[in-house]
């Protein structure tokens, strides 16, 4: 639930700040949220990045099968958060990116 509720919340400020419907501040606002959302999600791929590493460093430390199904569950989580976490990254930065540009054009209307 959590991951549609950022996804849609990024794609309508990306639609939004496109078509210059949202002020600098309202967007400052948001591109905070998304940066914290960026932040748990690297700390939760690091997370499962490591036990991926620990249960593979087990299998072939012990050469029991009994983990390889942990490790191939926690392989697929761990390339699912990958690709969340780049899209949140991608997102933020294009985000930045408009931020950047929106307050240029309210300084130099403001000039």
């Amino acid at each position: 639930m959590r991951y549609k509720g950022i996804s849609k919340l990024i794609s309508e400020t990306l639609f939004e700040a496109e078509n210059n419907r949202l002020s600098a501040p309202v967007l400052a606002a948001r591109l905070t949220v998304f940066r914290h959302e960026r932040a748990v999600h690297l700390c939760i791929t690091l997370a499962f990045a490591t036990w991926t590493i620990i249960c593979y460093a087990f299998l072939a430390a012990f050469e029991t099968f009994a983990l390889l199904p942990a490790a191939i569950l926690i392989t697929i989580l761990t390339a699912c958060y990958i690709a969340y976490y780049f899209f949140v990254e991608n997102s933020t930065q294009k985000l930045q990116e408009l931020y950047l540009n929106l307050s240029e054009k309210e300084i130099e209307t403001n000039e």
